[in-house]
């Protein structure tokens, strides 16, 4: 009998099977930061709700640098909105107040 294998063509190695890789460096990762604990967020909301003290602790968090990423994004978030409500208030008091006035110096020539 005749060898089954004998029939068949030689096969030819392939080279990018027979290489050996070595294993893919392993990538170092900053170490995750802190999270900001639900008690220290209600401390957070309860001191900026503080009139003055509020306001100069949102300066603090949100410009020093011992108060965490998520924190000074808020804190910097919460100066924003404080400001676009400074700024509408003046501009809706100025638009009612001239409406008063518009109001009383047509009045006067009613009576």
């Amino acid at each position: 009998m005749s060898d089954p294998t004998s029939s068949y063509p030689p096969q030819q190695q392939q080279q990018g099977y027979q290489q050996n890789y070595a294993p893919a460096p392993q990538q170092q990762y900053a170490p995750a930061q802190q999270s900001v604990s639900l008690g220290d967020w209600v401390l957070s909301l309860f001191v900026s709700a503080i009139p003055i003290v509020g306001i100069v602790m949102l300066f603090v968090w949100g410009f020093g640098s011992n108060a965490l990423e998520s924190k000074k994004n808020w804190a910097r978030a919460m100066l924003i909105w404080w400001a676009v409500g400074i700024v509408l208030s003046i501009l809706f008091t100025i638009m009612f107040s001239a409406l008063i006035a518009s109001i009383l110096s047509s009045a006067n020539y009613h009576f």
